[in-house]
């Protein structure tokens, strides 16, 4: 188990603590998303039943998952919505040869949440044998959007004048 913190891009006062954990058992990733603070600020996406496969997740809350092979330009990113939906984009380098991709999908996933807590727990899988037969480097990431519309980033580290959850060096935990 790795231990993570996410820092806001800029001051964000309604989220006292964001943190959690992240586990890799074979080709399972689990990740856990601790956070605490004023979360009846935060817009929440309405559950869909059943959970589909949707573009433009980013576009109000949801959480992330960027992986590599250590020293590999090519990258995955998973991105879940509290609306229960997800997607998947293979990139053959920063940001260019984007494509949706079934390397790693959604297994399982279950949220609890109150006016000051959430727990957020997802289970990846994966079928890329590259990613599960090496080393992957990740950074873990969420985009929350809060009742007057505002966007707040966080991201285990943010290297450039505006958030950039893509870019390699923010891929901070390895996990083998």
């Amino acid at each position: 188990m790795t231990q993570f913190c996410l820092i806001p891009f800029s001051s964000h006062n309604d989220i006292h603590q964001f943190d959690g954990e992240i586990t890799r058992d074979q080709n399972i990733i689990h990740v856990h998303f601790k956070m605490l603070g004023h979360l009846s600020k935060i817009l929440w996406p309405q559950e869909d039943n059943p959970s589909i496969r949707r573009d433009g997740l980013w576009e109000t809350t949801c959480f992330e998952c960027f992986i590599s092979r250590p020293n590999s330009t090519e990258y995955l990113e998973f991105n879940f919505s509290p609306s229960l939906n997800w997607q998947c984009y293979s990139f053959l380098d920063y940001r260019q040869g984007q494509s949706t991709s079934d390397d790693l999908k959604l297994k399982q996933w279950q949220i609890d949440k109150s006016t000051n807590t959430a727990n957020v727990h997802i289970y990846i899988e994966c079928s890329n044998t590259e990613f599960v037969t090496n080393k992957m480097q990740i950074n873990l990431s969420a985009v929350l959007q809060d009742e007057n519309e505002h966007f707040h980033y966080y991201s285990l580290a943010h290297g450039s004048k505006a958030p950039d959850f893509h870019q390699a060096e923010n891929r901070k935990i390895v996990l083998a």
